[in-house]
């Protein structure tokens, strides 16, 4: 039996996918109005006990934090206080230990072993996978979204081995119709829609790479909306990622193009995303 944890589930982006993955998904979300509107349009999965769906907080220990809801963007909703208040509503929330609400599921089935966690909870990610990593919470495939350096660090100390890359603006675009391996083990078609964190493990083309191509990456392409996917097995086969040495040769013309660029695609970006 294969259980998955969607850690910042959101609006349940992902809960289609990996209800098609497992036999058991949790989805664990901080706003109340988002978890009540999943349980809503996904009543059928939850009344056949395939999916459970856990309004909470995550932390390294419980206490009573406030939480921010973004009005226009969900997933920009965080428990750190924003820079600019006009654009949230808070709400009083108290958080629960991350390892705490995960093993409540294991032990409720009796399974060791995890499938797949996905992490992505802004700005609590860094002390979530921490406490995940501390208290040996390792699933065979973990999936984080790389903000900051310190995500770096600790997958870098973890024990998992293999590692793949997503972009998060390609999902959606490039990343849109796939043939995914259900929990059949048979190939099917899914969509996956905009702001999903995508496929994870053996759903996602190409070869893994080791932890020696890790740091080569984020040096090539900066940290920010790029998910790291973790297996804790070592691949039968690795690519490789050199350094790029000419980034920081390029001199003032080349970086000043490529801000521009840059700059056009985030507005076009933001553009799409508020229609």
């Amino acid at each position: 039996m294969k259980i998955i944890f969607d850690i910042g589930c959101n609006e349940g982006q992902n809960l289609e996918y990996y209800l098609k993955k497992a036999d058991y998904v949790v989805g664990i979300e901080a706003n109340p109005y988002l978890t009540n509107k999943i349980k809503t349009k996904f009543k059928k999965n939850i009344l056949e006990k395939k999916l459970f769906i856990e309004n909470a907080t995550l932390s390294n220990k419980e206490k009573k934090i406030i939480f921010f809801i973004n009005k226009k963007k969900n997933y920009l909703s965080q428990v750190v206080k924003p820079k600019e208040m006009s654009g949230y509503n808070k709400i009083n929330v108290k958080t629960v230990k991350t390892n705490k609400i995960i093993k409540k599921y294991l032990n409720k089935f009796n399974l060791k072993k995890i499938e797949f966690i996905k992490l992505d909870i802004e700005s609590s990610t860094e002390e979530v996978l921490e406490d995940m990593l501390n208290n040996k919470i390792l699933p065979k495939f973990l999936s984080v979204e790389a903000q900051t350096p310190k995500i770096l660090e600790l997958i870098l100390k973890s024990n998992y081995k293999s590692f793949k890359f997503i972009n998060g603006s390609d999902i959606g675009t490039k990343l849109k119709k796939l043939k995914i391996i259900n929990k059949l083990k048979k190939r099917i078609n899914h969509t996956f829609q905009v702001h999903s964190a995508g496929p994870y493990g053996m759903d996602i083309s190409g070869k893994y790479y080791s932890k020696n191509s890790l740091v080569s990456y984020f040096l090539n392409s900066g940290f920010g909306w790029k998910d790291i996917n973790c297996y804790i097995n070592k691949s039968t086969e690795y690519a490789k990622i050199e350094y790029n040495k000419d980034l920081h040769k390029q001199g003032f013309k080349f970086h000043f193009e490529k801000m521009i660029s840059e700059f056009f695609k985030s507005l076009k970006n933001k553009f799409n995303n508020d229609e």
